[in-house]
């Protein structure tokens, strides 16, 4: 519950402050009326067209009480285009009003976009885009993303603050990345391949289901719930993660993962601690260690499958070939997808105490 106010508040506050600055922050001759702040936008189309949908706040909804809104405070504009710049050229000239992106919470490319285009295409508009805000939030999914930002989420007035909830919290979870522009452009720059949260409708609501990968930009494959953990474990970015080990469920509680490079192999090392999710039946000092042991076998492979995955498809998500340059400086390294990756896995009781939900 604490969470969930502390959620609504955050929420309020942006909306004041979008609309202090559609009123007061873009010049005297500013209408606030001709003033539209994009909190999400939706990508899709197909080879041939791109499809943008815009949720934008509606200054006239955010006028008067906060707390006697409508269902949202944002409406989504869609219009289509050869380019995405094109495309929002369309929704400005149209609509006839500005746009403003900085405030942008969330960037939802379709998987039928991701499969016909290469994501540096789809995102060039924003890389190039001096308002963008690199902290954006980027993933995929799997539907018309118009649809997505369109829906109510029933406690929040900005629908796409649900879906950022959504991915900060699977990622602290373990189950989900928490992919940024930023991000998508150091892959451009050549320091890995890019992986991206996805995202599909299940009884009316999005849910996470696993991480999209690409590679040198296009579609490459995905990693189903399970490997994402792995994935994340790979990528020391694993900070929780629960387990249920022959009837008892188990928690990560933290977790630290070093690679390194010797002989031609790849040692991916992980160490964590764990605590008991709740109190149960005491257990001996046998079963608390046959506990850890399958706990240990769960995570090596979960981490082996991803990294499996990542090698079948050849999405180098771990920016393993930069390693391997780095190291054989006088070498060109392209087959690091053939060397071996070995995984050790090491995992002990936080203390005596149990996890607290």
């Amino acid at each position: 519950m604490k969470k969930e106010t502390t959620h609504g508040i955050f929420t309020v506050l942006l909306l004041i402050a979008v609309v202090a600055g559609l009123i007061f922050g873009f010049g005297e001759d500013s209408v606030v009326g001709n003033r539209r702040v994009i909190t999400a936008v939706g990508l899709s189309g197909n080879a041939y067209r791109y499809q943008v949908a815009v949720q934008a706040v509606e200054a006239l909804k955010t006028a008067g009480n906060l707390s006697e809104q409508e269902d949202t405070a944002t409406a989504v504009y869609t219009e289509s285009g050869e380019t995405v710049a094109t495309a929002f050229h369309n929704f400005l000239t149209t609509s006839g009003n500005r746009a403003y992106v900085l405030q942008n919470q969330l960037l939802i490319i379709s998987e039928e976009l991701c499969r016909h285009r290469s994501l540096f295409t789809i995102l060039d508009y924003f890389m190039r885009n001096a308002e963008s805000n690199p902290s954006v939030k980027v993933a995929v999914f799997r539907g018309n993303p118009a649809d997505l930002l369109a829906a109510s989420s029933g406690s929040e007035a900005v629908p796409a603050a649900a879906v950022v909830q959504l991915i900060d919290e699977g990622f602290k979870g373990g189950i989900c990345l928490n992919t940024s522009l930023l991000d998508i452009e150091r892959a451009f720059s050549g320091m890995s391949d890019a992986a991206l949260p996805l995202i599909m409708w299940q009884n009316d609501t999005p849910r996470l289901c696993g991480t999209a990968l690409f590679r040198d930009g296009n579609w490459a494959g995905v990693l189903d719930e399970a490997q994402t953990v792995g994935l994340l474990a790979a990528r020391n970015q694993l900070q929780h993660a629960v387990w249920q080990i022959n009837g008892v469920a188990l928690r990560l509680e933290s977790s630290k993962t070093t690679v390194r490079l010797q002989e031609g192999q790849y040692v991916f090392s992980l160490t964590g601690k764990v605590k008991l999710v709740e109190k149960t039946t005491a257990l001996t000092e046998q079963q608390r260690q046959d506990c850890l042991k399958t706990a240990e076998t769960v995570l090596k492979n979960q981490v082996s499958a991803a990294l499996r995955t990542a090698d079948n498809v050849q999405s180098d998500v771990l920016g393993l070939k930069r390693r391997a340059n780095k190291r054989y400086k006088n070498q060109a390294i392209t087959a690091v997808f053939d060397w071996e990756k070995q995984v050790n896995v090491t995992l002990k009781f936080a203390d005596s105490g149990f996890f607290k939900q």
